[in-house]
């Protein structure tokens, strides 16, 4: 049953694409991007969604967006299954959850200038006339903190913190209730990158809009988000709420691996800094088991049988730990 806060709730939902080897006699394989994925995202919260490349967090959010079909499992928005939704309907939910890219300029059209930009949505989805366009595109530059000599440039001329924030404007016009973030400031420079992410934490309280941010960077997601969810070659392997000493609360080997490796003016320079030895596998060829079990310097026997399963510590229900040095058949 979902409950009254969760705006959005993803069930076991996994994500295989078909791919073959190089040669024409190589048998076509099954590439897992997300397995057996389950989360909710709550009202006016952000959630930060951490890991390596390639382990799903974008497959993950192009599946909220309706941009990717799961194989399995459901994806529940206001307890309607995405999935089963008709064109038509996806198109009209479409304004309730919106995108931030990576890289804003590859989404924008390159003959287009900011004013149409902004207020294609709303012109797509027939909520503006034409003669309100520069009026309301005035307002939302304002929103992300622009000036208005931007409004009739084309975005090529324009910084990357500029392009970012007419991207934010955008996926904010048609006011979402759900605003995805996908890797939206790790292109930029880090001054930059602290500005942008001060505009969403601000946009995010003001509109009380509910945020999924996807970064590489943890202590980023620290700094801004309500919970951090971790992923590793397509699982969910921790959720945990963020707080000021989370390096001392996160359980999952793999999560203090991550936070291990931040970089920071204020670290502790006399403690060794712990690499992950070797590379993940690929995802077209993840062993059975715990997916982290070639990696982890903790793993036991079980590890190698059987996949962990993301489930409460005990005393703590709002944190989740798939590893099983916390499970039933194993101490701590």
């Amino acid at each position: 049953m979902l409950d009254e806060d969760e705006i959005i709730r993803v069930e076991g939902v996994s994500k295989r694409f078909s791919c073959r080897g190089r040669g024409p006699f190589c048998p076509r394989r099954s590439l897992v991007a997300c397995n057996d994925v389950s989360l909710a995202l709550r009202k006016g919260e952000t959630l930060g969604v951490a890991g390596e490349s390639g382990c799903g967090k974008s497959t993950l959010a192009k599946m909220l967006l309706s941009m990717e079909a799961p194989t399995e499992g459901r994806i529940l928005y206001r307890g309607r299954d995405l999935v089963g939704m008709s064109r038509g309907d996806r198109r009209r939910n479409c304004k309730n959850i919106q995108m931030v890219f990576q890289d804003s300029l590859l989404s924008f059209h390159p003959r287009k200038k900011v004013v149409d930009i902004v207020t294609e949505p709303l012109m797509n989805l027939g909520l503006i006339d034409k003669r309100d366009k520069d009026l309301r595109a005035l307002e939302l530059l304002d929103m992300v903190e622009l000036p208005v000599d931007v409004l009739y440039r084309y975005p090529h001329s324009m910084s990357g913190g500029q392009i970012q924030r007419v991207g934010i404007a955008r996926a904010l016009s048609v006011e979402p209730e759900v605003l995805v973030c996908d890797e939206s400031t790790s292109a930029l420079d880090v001054s930059v990158q602290r500005n942008v992410a001060e505009l969403l934490v601000r946009l995010q309280r003001e509109r009380g809009t509910t945020m999924m941010f996807i970064c590489h960077d943890v202590a980023l997601i620290n700094a801004i988000a309500h919970r951090l969810a971790v992923m590793y070659l397509g699982h969910i392997v921790e959720v945990t709420p963020t707080s000021m000493d989370i390096d001392k609360k996160v359980r999952h080997p793999y999560t203090k691996a991550l936070l291990g490796s931040i970089f920071s003016v204020r670290m502790d320079f006399s403690r060794r800094i712990k690499a992950i030895e070797s590379e993940a596998p690929s995802a077209a060829d993840v062993p059975p088991g715990c997916p982290f079990q070639d990696r982890c310097d903790v793993v036991m026997d079980i590890c190698k049988r059987e996949k962990p399963t993301l489930l409460p510590l005990k005393g703590e229900a709002d944190h989740l730990v798939a590893c099983h040095l916390f499970g039933s058949e194993a101490a701590i």
